[in-house]
C-alpha cells in the first residue's frame, strides 16, 4: 500500500495531506507496472509517498525508490500503522476483492478526505453491497472513488497512474478552492 504525503514547501504542516495506494500484483500488467509508476508519478506533484503492502516480498524499499517510507502490515488492521484522519487520501488497490472490502470498510469508517479503489463497475456494485451489510450506510458510498482516476481513457499502466494522479490533484485543488480560474480582466 502506498501512503502519499501531500507536501509543498511553504504549506503549514497541519494541511500536509496523505494518500494511501495499497500496491497489488492480482492484477497483473496494470498493478505490477501501475503502483512503481504512480510512487514517482505522485511524488513528482507534491506528495510524500509511504508504501503499505501485506507482502514480505513486496513491500520493500528498493521496489519503490520515490517512496518515503514502506511498511508491512495486515490489511485487516491498516490502524496498527497508520491513523487516518481528515486531510488523508486512500486509494486502494489490493491483491484481491475481500482486501479492498476490509481497507474500505476502514477508510470508511475514518474521516479521510478521499477514497478511492481500483475495479471495474460490478466488482464496485459488488463491494458497494458488502460495505452496506457491515454496517455502512449508503450515503457514505458516495465517498469512494470508483473506479480510482480521471476519466482520460488510459490504456497503458502510465497514463492509467496519471488519471489517478489527476484525480488526486483535483480533489486537492477543489479542497484547497484553488479550482477557481483568475478572471481576465
Amino acid at each position: 500500500m502506498i501512503i502519499i504525503k501531500n507536501y509543498f514547501q511553504g504549506i503549514p504542516m497541519e494541511l500536509e495531506e496523505a494518500a494511501i495506494i495499497d500496491g497489488s500484483n492480482d492484477l497483473i500488467t496494470f498493478v505490477r507496472i501501475i503502483l512503481p509508476l504512480s510512487a514517482p508519478v505522485l511524488a513528482s506533484v507534491g506528495f510524500r509517498v509511504v508504501v503499505y503492502d501485506n507482502r514480505p516480498d513486496f513491500a520493500k524499499p528498493d521496489h519503490y525508490p520515490s517512496a518515503e517510507q514502506v511498511i508491512l502490515g495486515d490489511y485487516l488492521d491498516i490502524g496498527a500503522h497508520l491513523t487516518l484522519t481528515e486531510n488523508d487520501y486512500v486509494c486502494i488497490m489490493t491483491p484481491g476483492h475481500q482486501a479492498d472490502r476490509e481497507v474500505l470498510l476502514q477508510a470508511l469508517r475514518s474521516p479521510a478526505t478521499y477514497i478511492g479503489c481500483i475495479g471495474s463497475r460490478h466488482k464496485i456494485a459488488a463491494t458497494n453491497a458488502y460495505l452496506m451489510a457491515n454496517g455502512i450506510p449508503e450515503a457514505d458510498l458516495s465517498r469512494v472513488h470508483a473506479p480510482i482516476g480521471l476519466e482520460i481513457y488510459g490504456q497503458t499502466p502510465a497514463e492509467i497512474a496519471v488519471s489517478v494522479a489527476a484525480e488526486m490533484i483535483r480533489h486537492r485543488a477543489l479542497r484547497a478552492g484553488t479550482d477557481k480560474k483568475p478572471s481576465k480582466g
